[in-house]
């Protein structure tokens, strides 16, 4: 089993929420195009996003969650909905004791490879993996970027395999009881560690980073120490034109 935990934000964070909900209805697309069937979506949430359509691989785990007013309760808040998402594989019997299945964080606006399932199942031994490259997207272009140390930009970069008891019990459970890691993006080997799990880099690139255009900055694609001439040659060398396959393999919204 391959569970994909969605945590997207409430309305009241947004100042848009028409847009959000977009993003995140192309976000459960892209997720539901995976070349095999064995998985199922978390959609973690206070509010569905407008136009959500239910599916049977769509789990809507809708609850009352505090709506944060800064950018650490917003962290917070992502944290608190993932846990969430894990508690619902052990409440629904998604998962049974002396089984393990692989999950995976997706942010609400991102977008992933269909090959993810189908690889986790040709590699069951695996502890999971980190997404070594990735790409960037600025909405509304006719090409991206290919980004190296795609964990550091994007929360949607991992895949853990999880035994029964790494998934917490309630939302009561301690930090150190459930494997905590699975919402995080940095740092993640260092701390996988003491628990004697090592995830190896990802061999394809595997999801999308959508931004728009008015938050593109040189920190996505480069390297914020990069001068402005670096920066420059580092978009170019690392610019890709998006092509019919990768509309296919993200399901890219803006070419469907």
């Amino acid at each position: 089993m391959f569970v994909f935990i969605v945590p997207l934000r409430s309305p009241e964070t947004c100042s848009n929420w028409e847009e959000v909900s977009s993003l995140c209805n192309s976000t459960l697309k892209s997720i539901m195009q995976q070349d095999s069937n064995n998985y199922r979506i978390l959609l973690v949430c206070n509010l569905p996003p407008l136009d959500f359509t239910p599916n049977e691989r769509i789990i809507l785990v809708q609850e009352s969650f505090s709506i944060p007013n800064s950018w650490e309760g917003g962290i917070g808040d992502i944290y608190s909905k993932v846990k969430r998402g894990m508690v619902e594989v052990r409440k629904r019997e998604l998962i049974q004791p002396e089984e393990s299945a692989f999950v995976m964080r997706v942010d609400a606006d991102d977008l992933v490879s269909n090959r993810l399932v189908s690889f986790a199942e040709k590699h069951p031994t695996s502890d999971g993996w980190y997404f070594l490259i990735g790409y960037i997207y600025e909405i509304g272009k006719q090409y991206l970027f290919l980004r190296p140390r795609f964990t550091t930009v994007s929360g949607t970069s991992n895949i853990f395999k999880c035994n029964y008891l790494d998934f917490p019990e309630s939302m009561d459970t301690p930090s150190n009881e459930w494997l905590e890691s699975v919402w995080q993006h940095l740092s993640v080997n260092k701390l996988l560690k003491p628990k004697g799990k090592k995830l190896n880099p990802l061999p394809f690139p595997g999801a999308v980073y959508r931004i728009s255009p008015q938050n593109m900055s040189s920190t996505h694609v480069g390297d914020e120490r990069f001068s402005t001439f670096k920066s420059v040659l580092w978009k170019i060398f690392f610019k890709r034109k998006v092509t019919p396959a990768l509309i296919q393999e993200f399901t890219l919204p803006e070419f469907h």
